[in-house]
């Protein structure tokens, strides 16, 4: 059974809802196979390639929160990912274009699929634990490392901008045409969750689609 998932580098709620799916799915008592496909979501596809600001300011200025109100939101945030034993290190992430980061992820699914989930841990950890830029190319060379793919072929895909670019956009096309407008948002059978929704909410949706698999 695939479950598929839009994401995006830069959501908070992406890698909190994806590390609650993976315990979902660790939970469920079936000899099913379930995988976990994600697919391109940019939050920002305008998004500077240089970090801004902190995220603090980021907040102030997006949604018009007070300094403290902004704090207060990131602080919830941060202790949901931390809950998750996630290294989670929200005020301190450099919001920038992820394009790339997600360009090397299409590469890797199509290539080299059984390395593609470790790229997008090391990804995710990059940016929300050591606050890296997934904008940099060196970034991305350590990610690509660290998650054992091919490095002159990935090194290709960060160097030329046009690699898997279309892969990026018919992700990012198939989300509008599905009516889905913010993320992380996966589709497990006939079910939608939006959201970091509850690891229950999960395991109940997941067992739902597999008794219709078995009907």
């Amino acid at each position: 059974m695939k479950i598929t998932y839009w994401s995006d580098y830069a959501c908070p709620f992406c890698y909190i809802g994806e590390t609650r799916m993976k315990k979902a799915i660790a939970a469920m008592d079936t000899t099913e196979p379930i995988e976990l496909e994600m697919k391109a979501f940019q939050l920002d596809p305008n998004a500077p390639r240089k970090s801004v600001g902190n995220m603090t300011d980021l907040f102030v200025r997006k949604y018009g929160f007070s300094p403290d109100e902004a704090e207060k939101r990131i602080d919830s945030i941060t202790a949901m990912g931390r809950q998750e034993g996630l290294n989670f290190n929200f005020v301190d992430a450099q919001f920038v274009n992820t394009v790339d980061a997600h360009r090397l992820t299409k590469y890797a699914q199509s290539k080299e699929p059984e390395k593609a989930d470790r790229l997008i841990e090391v990804l995710m950890d990059a940016y929300f634990g050591k606050n890296a830029a997934l904008s940099e190319p060196d970034v991305l060379r350590c990610a690509a490392q660290s998650a054992g793919l091919n490095m002159e072929e990935a090194e290709k895909v960060i160097k030329f901008d046009t690699l898997y670019l279309d892969e990026v956009q018919q992700d990012e096309t198939e989300a509008y045409m599905r009516g889905v407008s913010s993320v992380p948002l996966f589709i497990i059978g006939d079910e939608r969750i939006a959201g970091a929704d509850s690891i229950t909410r999960m395991k109940a949706a997941l067992q739902k689609a597999l008794e219709k698999l078995f009907l």
